[in-house]
């Protein structure tokens, strides 16, 4: 992953945080939607800190839109939205990405947070590998928020598609689930919202 963000390093980054109401799992700070807001606020401190431009794109039951920037200010913008947003959305993740794709330039990376283990997603992605945009999966293990589907065949699709996935499980730190891929996560690991 390192090396993929090293070979263009003024592309923007994106985060993409999958709210829909449907496919969340577990309650309070145990729900993927407390994990989610934590993989993503640890993304956007680790490519900031790397002086990248990150944007923030989610759909709750209001858009959600930060216009990627750089520097101190922007990593407050996303902190305060992701302090206050709610997994209470009602479009799918396929419908975001397929609608927000316009934003994402060629060579961009997204980065798509989801506990989703539905396929269906997955087509709008691959539209956008083929206009040239980079994509990168953290994906919710939905067993471990007591689901009852697996993520396998998605990380199998996933993988065929040249996607790299990293799986995040409840009760696992954060820090081992994204260990060895260059991301540090000192600070906001263990980042949790008040309820």
């Amino acid at each position: 992953l390192s090396k993929e963000f090293e070979r263009d390093p003024t592309s923007d980054v994106w985060i993409v945080l999958d709210l829909e109401e449907r496919v969340q799992l577990g309650e309070g700070q145990e729900s993927t939607e407390e994990w989610a807001v934590m993989v993503a606020a640890s993304l956007a401190n680790h490519f900031l800190a790397q002086n990248r431009a990150v944007g923030m794109i989610a759909h709750a039951n209001e858009r959600c839109f930060i216009h990627s920037d750089r520097g101190t200010r922007q990593l407050i913008k996303i902190l305060e939205e992701l302090a206050v947003i709610r997994a209470n959305g009602r479009e799918s993740l396929e419908t975001v990405l397929a609608r927000e794709g316009v934003h994402f330039s060629r060579s961009d990376t997204v980065l798509v947070v989801t506990p989703s283990s539905e396929e269906w997603w997955l087509n709008s992605l691959r539209l956008l590998l083929q206009r040239g945009v980079r994509g990168v999966t953290f994906l919710l293990e939905p067993s471990t928020f007591g689901g009852q589907d697996t993520s396998l065949l998605l990380v199998s699709s996933l993988a065929a598609s040249q996607v790299p996935t990293y799986l995040v499980k409840q009760g696992e730190p954060l820090e081992h689930s994204l260990a060895g891929h260059g991301y540090d996560l000192a600070g906001l690991a263990n980042h949790r919202r008040g309820y």
